[in-house]
């Protein structure tokens, strides 16, 4: 595979296929934090004057982590800052990469999440270049994300999001 960067799109050579196109890292949708105590942070950051928080009531489905199905709960709000939303989260039960960061790093900054058309037409891209998806799911109504370690160098994850209709 070769990639031919310029600001706006991409050519990348796939087994011999150029296929171009601008990439899914291009639009910032959200922030992802992983919290302890959900009220407690959202108290917090409502006395920075960061808010108001709303409720996420997307219902993931079919999520899977490295091609196996999983099953955990989180507690999740949002509050919009500029054009992006910033996002908490606060891991409930199962086993998560978001429990396991909680666990192992704290709370913080787990990943930054880009806003996607067609997270399905994505997720098999990216596939196609070697860059694999560790957690996937859909969205009642449509959707769906996935999540990239590809911030090794940071720390950071990356998530790819498609909304259902009326978003966040």
């Amino acid at each position: 595979m070769t990639v031919k960067n310029s600001r706006k799109t991409t050519t990348m050579q796939i087994n011999g296929e150029a296929i171009t196109g601008g990439m899914p890292f291009s639009k910032i949708d959200h922030i992802g934090v992983v919290v302890s105590e959900l009220d407690k942070a959202v108290g917090y950051y409502q006395a920075l004057g960061i808010g108001p928080f709303k409720r996420v009531d997307a219902v993931a489905v079919d999520r899977m982590e490295y091609g196996k199905p999983v099953d955990f709960v989180m507690r999740i709000r949002v509050a919009k800052i500029g054009d992006l939303w910033f996002e908490l989260i606060q891991p409930v039960s199962g086993e998560s990469f978001h429990e396991r960061f909680l666990k192992s790093r704290g709370e913080g900054i787990s990943h930054l999440a880009f806003s996607v058309d067609d997270i399905d037409q994505w997720v098999t891209k990216l596939a196609d270049m070697g860059i694999n998806a560790i957690v996937t799911g859909k969205f009642e109504g449509g959707g769906g994300f996935a999540y990239y370690d590809i911030g090794k160098a940071s720390g950071v994850m990356f998530e790819l999001i498609q909304w259902s209709p009326g978003g966040p």
